[in-house]
C-alpha cells in the first residue's frame, strides 16, 4: 500500500496547551469575565499540558520516528507493498530521524518485526530525548499498513516533563482516494515528573483513541478522538471534535473543539476554534472569553 503524507501532531500540540491559549493576549473584547482561572481550573490546565507534552513526545519519537518517516516529513510512514520492502526503508529512515548518528540501534527480529534500542537520542527538533527499547511489529495488507509498538520503562525527557512509559500503541494507516487516514489507539502508563526535578514523580497513565486524516487534494488535516489521563490520582479527559486545518503545519484552524475536564466534574474547559486566529474559551461558569492563536492566517 502506498501511504501519502499525514501531518504530524505539532500544530495540535500547540493548540491544546490550555495555559498558552488561555493566557494569550487578544485584540478583541472578551465576552464575560476575563479574570484569572480559579485554582481548580488552573490545576487542570497544568495537568493537561504536562500529559499532552509527554504524549506528543511519545507520538513523535515512537510512532513517527519508527514508522519509516523522514525528518523532512515526520508524519509519513514508509510506503511498501510487502514487508521486505518496508523493512529496508524503515531501517534507513529511523537511523536518519534521530540524532546523534548511531544513538539508535535497530535489530530486525523477523519480517516486519524490530527491536529499537535508544541511547540518549533526540528527535529532529532536538527538544526531546529518548532512552530505552521499543518493540515494533508491522503488517502490510492491500489497503492498510499497521504496527503495534510496545515498550517497558521507556524514558522520554521533554522541556518540561520527563515520562517513564510502559504499554503499547496500535497505529493503522489507510487510504480512500485522495484521503489518507491514521488511526491510533492504545495506552501508556508509568510516571511523570517535572524535568527540572525528576526525583519528584507521580503515577501517570494515558489511554487514547484518535483518528487523523490528510487530504492531498485540499491539503487539509483533520483530527477527532479522545484521551483519558491520570496524574497522581487526578483523573481528567480530553476530547477533540471536528478539528480541521488547511494549507500548512502552522496555518490557523478552520474549526473544531477541544474539551478538557475533570472526571469528578469539578472543572471543564472548552476551546472552540472559530476560524482564522480566533478562539473562544468557555469556562466552568459558562462565561466565554475571546482569544487569539499564534497561527498563520491567509
Amino acid at each position: 500500500m502506498n501511504v501519502s503524507p499525514i501531518l504530524p501532531i505539532s500544530i495540535l500540540a500547540a493548540l491544546t496547551s490550555l495555559a498558552g491559549v488561555a493566557c494569550s493576549s487578544s485584540t478583541k473584547p472578551a465576552t464575560g469575565s476575563d479574570e484569572a482561572l480559579g485554582t481548580a481550573d488552573a490545576a487542570l490546565t497544568v495537568d493537561n499540558d504536562d500529559s499532552q507534552e509527554a504524549e506528543d513526545a511519545m507520538e513523535d519519537g515512537v510512532e513517527n520516528g519508527l514508522s519509516g518517516a523522514t525528518v523532512a516529513d515526520p508524519g509519513t510512514p514508509a510506503d511498501a507493498t510487502d514487508l521486505a520492502v518496508f523493512d529496508v526503508k524503515m531501517k534507513l529512515n529511523s537511523g536518519l530521524y534521530f540524532q546523534p548518528a548511531g544513538c539508535i540501534v535497530s535489530t530486525r527480529v523477523a519480517p516486519g518485526e524490530w527491536n529499537h534500542v535508544f541511547t540518549n537520542c533526540t528527535g529532529p527538533e532536538g527538544h526531546v530525548s529518548y532512552n530505552g527499547t521499543v518493540h515494533s511489529k508491522w503488517t502490510v495488507s492491500a489497503d492498510a499498513l499497521s504496527v503495534v509498538h510496545d515498550a517497558s520503562g521507556f524514558v522520554v525527557k521533554g522541556p518540561n516533563v520527563t515520562a517513564t512509559a510502559s504499554g503499547s500503541r496500535t497505529v493503522t494507516y489507510s487510504r480512500a482516494g485522495a484521503v489518507f487516514t491514521k488511526h491510533r489507539i492504545g495506552a501508556w502508563s508509568g510516571t511523570l515528573a517535572k524535568s527540572s526535578d525528576p526525583t519528584k514523580s507521580a503515577a501517570w497513565s494515558h489511554d487514547a483513541d484518535f483518528t487523523s486524516t490528510w487530504d492531498v487534494s485540499s491539503r487539509c488535516y483533520t483530527r477527532d478522538g479522545k484521551a483519558s489521563n491520570t496524574i497522581g490520582g487526578r483523573d481528567f479527559g480530553r476530547s477533540v471534535t471536528g478539528f480541521k486545518v488547511c494549507g500548512g503545519l502552522f496555518a490557523c484552524p478552520t474549526g473544531g473543539e477541544i474539551v478538557v475536564n475533570r472526571k469528578d466534574g469539578s472543572s471543564t474547559l472548552t476551546i472552540t476554534f472559530m476560524g482564522g486566529d480566533n478562539v473562544e474559551i468557555t469556562r466552568p461558569s459558562g462565561k466565554v472569553v475571546d482569544r487569539k492563536l499564534a497561527c498563520i492566517t491567509k
